[in-house]
């Protein structure tokens, strides 16, 4: 079997391309041809994942289509472009499946209409992703005032987006079932649901942290993922840190920050501003050593997919503290057992003292997690999507 994974930017940006480099580790390992298309490589300097060697990749020149470009308004020259370039990659290398991990729907159009292969889409965002908002200050409670029209907005510009992956596709999939769900809720198409399905995203590592590691644990909480306010919300972070910086009961505990992104000196000004001592900002790094020496991971974005770094974090002794602000998160956590769910910033701060304060808690939750996270290891993960393209060819 021969799969082309799309992608803007290759091989590191975010949790998709992580996702992709171990998919395509456990298919070429199986036997599969793998392929990869995408328009932009990573910067220079950062630390790059094991990808086999078989991996083929095909960079598609001259677009400037990117982590920051939208999905919505497409320039049609540039997608006429693309889709010409996916087919002649798709008919030279006789591939049977295109997985769409990021392209727009446009890019696409062209491979039902001059090729053979089935196109599988994935969804790795809720299907209605809502922008979370400050409404302090003047001009917030301005916007509050119009807010309801703009969330009505936000949400026909959703599902349209949404359908026209769905109508571009043979096989619709999405990160967890709650979104499937939503999405058959949502959309005002007729959907054959025999086209949609839902794999959750694999384990990484494959080692699980052991006990002598366990005992080498220090006082620390620890943050990963993209420096990107709209979405990961780490001002809620550096607000409850202050809290705990200015409380001499936690002066033996630190928090690490690790990743970049867009954001980053909007964290550290904010972090020099309030004086606090206590944070590094690490930047890009690999987060497996920082994982093992963690006892806490915190997670207060505005909304997810299906976090990887959760999952990464239970299977090296890490307890997680979440905000409830995507429905697949209780997937991965079940409050009060393998982990801590919040409703709000004012519960965070309560909830991440109380474990701060309480080893034995810390210890129960983290056994849990360890073994939850055992249903995402990469090869039960593979063998889904296997039995789903083979359903399609």
């Amino acid at each position: 079997m021969k799969i082309i994974f799309l992608h803007r930017v290759w091989p590191v940006y975010g949790g998709g391309e992580t996702v992709t480099v171990c998919l395509a580790n456990e298919m070429i390992k199986r036997g599969f041809t793998v392929h990869v298309a995408y328009f932009k490589d990573s910067p220079e300097g950062k630390p790059k994942p094991y990808i086999d060697s078989r991996l083929i990749c095909h960079r598609i020149e001259y677009v400037r289509f990117d982590e920051f470009s939208s999905d919505f308004f497409v320039d049609k020259r540039v997608a006429a472009y693309v889709s010409s370039e996916l087919v002649k990659i798709i008919g030279s290398e006789s591939i049977d499946i295109v997985h769409n991990q990021w392209w727009p729907a446009e890019f696409l159009k062209g491979v039902h209409e001059h090729t053979q292969a089935k196109v599988v889409k994935v969804l790795h965002m809720d299907v209605d992703i809502r922008r979370a908002f400050d409404f302090s200050g003047w001009k917030g409670r301005c916007f509050k005032l119009f807010y309801p029209l703009y969330r009505k907005m936000e949400r026909y510009k959703n599902i349209r987006r949404a359908d026209k992956y769905y109508k571009s596709c043979d096989k619709f999939v999405f990160l967890a079932p709650c979104f499937m769900e939503d999405y058959k809720r949502l959309t005002g198409l007729n959907v054959d649901e025999n086209r949609l399905d839902f794999v959750f995203n694999p384990l990484v590592f494959s080692e699980y942290i052991t006990e002598e590691e366990r005992a080498e644990k220090r006082n620390t909480v620890l943050v990963v993922g993209r420096l990107s306010e709209r979405h990961k919300k780490f001002t809620r972070m550096i607000e409850l840190w202050r809290s705990v910086e200015a409380d001499a009961a936690f002066d033996d505990w630190n928090l690490k920050m690790v990743g970049d992104g867009e954001d980053f000196g909007l964290y550290r000004d904010m972090i020099a501003q309030y004086g606090l001592k206590r944070i590094s900002m690490e930047g890009f790094r690999h987060p497996l050593p920082y994982y093992k020496e963690a006892r806490i991971f915190l997670m207060t974005s505005a909304y997810e997919g299906f976090p990887m770094t959760l999952i990464e974090a239970q299977q090296q002794g890490v307890v997680c503290v979440a905000m409830d602000t995507y429905e697949s998160l209780h997937y991965i956590l079940n409050d009060g057992e393998n982990g801590v769910i919040v409703p709000d910033t004012g519960m965070l701060e309560k909830k991440v003292k109380q474990l701060m304060n309480n080893p034995v808690l810390l210890k129960r939750y983290a056994d849990k997690g360890l073994q939850t996270c055992r249903q995402y290891d990469v090869e039960a993960v593979v063998d889904k999507w296997e039995t789903l393209y083979k359903g399609l060819i």
